[in-house]
């Protein structure tokens, strides 16, 4: 399957920069969370799985991310690599999407210079037209946001919105556009003091959610009532047998 290939030399050209020994290596290189979440719609039906790994290391932040997800009776996967410095604005470099749809596949390569922006895609093997945009000089990646939470939270004040500004690394049909979001930091529930973690209430472009994250921004819980969706940190054996028996032992 070419979608495979394609993930097998994304991962060779990756690894030296994914590999745990040569994070350890070095002192400025630290990994910041490896989890796995489940998606339920409904309050029972389970929906997909994803593993989030991201790594600070050289002045950058590394995010990568596989996904699972059932619809339609077939099971669709995304791929998304991506880099930001590692600033307060966590200013993009780059990003890497692969997916498949039933039997069709996108790929999407994102690179930055400044706030240029060129996009490189393909679908079903065939190029689509190139984009270049110029992207506000705050926005950050989307992949990148509990990153950019885990810089923020120490300074959310109770009650108070602070806004950002993010780019979503599969939005073609916008080309690109930016999306504003906020996040407002709410009192401690029975959830959050039974975690320790903190409760926001997010709204991206008008799509509210409610997160509760760890001091480093990692997620625990997040719930998106207009997707009827719940999202929750699961060991990696009990994500991977979400979907049983179909992808049982991926």
């Amino acid at each position: 399957m070419k979608f495979t290939r394609k993930i097998v030399a994304l991962a060779i050209c990756l690894g030296c920069l994914f590999s745990s020994d040569l994070w350890a290596a070095s002192p400025k290189s630290a990994l910041l969370w490896n989890s796995w979440y489940t998606m339920t719609v409904n309050g029972k039906i389970p929906y997909g799985y994803y593993n989030d790994r991201v790594e600070r290391k050289d002045g950058k932040i590394a995010y990568q991310n596989q996904l699972w997800k059932k619809e339609e009776g077939f099971i669709n996967e995304e791929r998304v690599v991506s880099f930001g410095k590692d600033d307060d604005a966590l200013t993009p470099l780059l990003f890497n999407f692969l997916g498949t749809y039933r039997n069709t596949e996108l790929s999407i390569d994102g690179t930055f210079s400044g706030t240029k922006l060129k996009v490189k895609s393909r679908k079903k093997n065939e190029a689509l037209p190139a984009i270049e945009t110029t992207v506000p000089t705050k926005a950050f990646l989307s992949t990148l946001f509990q990153a950019w939470l885990g810089k923020n939270l120490s300074n959310l004040k109770l009650g108070h919105e602070t806004s950002f500004t993010t780019l979503f690394e599969d939005s073609l049909d916008s080309r690109y556009a930016s999306v504003h979001g906020s996040v407002t930091l709410e009192k401690d529930d029975a959830l959050a003091l039974k975690n320790g973690s903190k409760k926001l209430a997010v709204d991206l472009g008008g799509v509210k959610s409610t997160w509760y994250v760890k001091s480093s921004g990692e997620a625990i819980r997040i719930e998106k009532p207009d997707q009827h969706l719940v999202i929750e940190k699961k060991s990696e054996d009990e994500a991977r047998r979400f979907l049983t028996p179909r992808t049982d032992g991926i």
